[in-house]
């Protein structure tokens, strides 16, 4: 693993593996998560699933930031990156700014979200939907 994060299995396998490998792995852990979210109905399985949440993010965000270091190691492996190597290394960089900013939001409330970022989430959100809320409840459409 150490190997990994060091960026010696090269700049393809890096990006594919750990930056898109980790990206179907953690959309499908915040798939659970956000159903948790919209089927919860006591306070204390809340509180217990915005830890598990807050973790998760921290995780992700670290996660993202050993990734670009590996791109950047794995790009400059006694060469220079070419064409497609710096747009991995600069995708790669992007989501983990994208990802540290989502989590600063979410651990520091007071930190405004933007309306494009609300929009994004929304729109995931409708993914997942019609969800079961309960009580002959369903949810089939969330707007802002």
């Amino acid at each position: 693993m150490r190997g990994f994060f060091d960026g010696k299995l090269g700049l393809g396998r890096t990006y594919w593996f750990g930056v898109w490998g980790a990206a179907f792995l953690f959309r499908g852990i915040f798939h659970y998560i956000n159903k948790g979210y919209l089927t919860i109905t006591d306070d204390q399985d809340y509180a217990r699933l915005e830890m598990v949440h807050n973790v998760v993010l921290v995780i992700i965000s670290l996660y993202m930031l050993l990734m670009v270091r590996a791109m950047i190691k794995a790009g400059f492996d006694n060469r220079r990156p070419g064409g497609w190597g710096w747009l991995g290394i600069v995708l790669t960089a992007v989501s983990a700014i994208y990802i540290c900013f989502i989590t600063a939001t979410v651990l520091f409330p007071s930190i405004s979200t933007p309306k494009f970022m609300l929009e994004m989430e929304v729109q995931q959100l409708n993914k997942q939907l019609p969800q079961d809320m309960g009580d002959g409840m369903t949810m089939t459409r969330v707007t802002l």
